[in-house]
């Protein structure tokens, strides 16, 4: 029990992130397996990263470092490691919740996003 409680204590601290990358799978540029980016991000130090579809979106957490750091250092290692060229556009999750309270459609509909839950 001690151990289950500790853990769920260290995930609360650890910082969850969202990625984007730019045309990823599109038109046939950009192409990876979502299985190798995420394998990728584990080597990179981070832990529970899940991808959506082939859309080369993101979740992950772990890391000391956040915004425009993070994302120069993904796209540097992106480059090097899987020959994958691309923006990462990364933001938390609190970062994306204050995002979504000021799309005005997204007042009026409360289901009009869906992050991974």
């Amino acid at each position: 029990m001690r151990a289950a409680r500790r853990h769920r204590e260290f995930s609360r601290d650890v910082l969850t992130h969202l990625a984007f990358l730019r045309a990823v799978n599109v038109g046939g540029t950009g192409k990876i397996a979502m299985a190798d980016l995420r394998a990728w991000l584990m080597k990179l130090g981070f832990v529970n990263a899940q991808t959506l579809l082939q859309s080369g979106n993101l979740v992950f957490r772990g890391g000391s470092l956040t915004g425009a750091a993070l994302e120069q250092h993904l796209e540097r290692e992106a480059g090097k490691r899987l020959g994958l060229q691309t923006d990462f556009f990364i933001r938390t999750v609190k970062e994306w919740e204050e995002v979504i309270a000021h799309i005005r459609f997204a007042r009026r509909r409360k289901t009009m996003h869906h992050i991974w839950s």
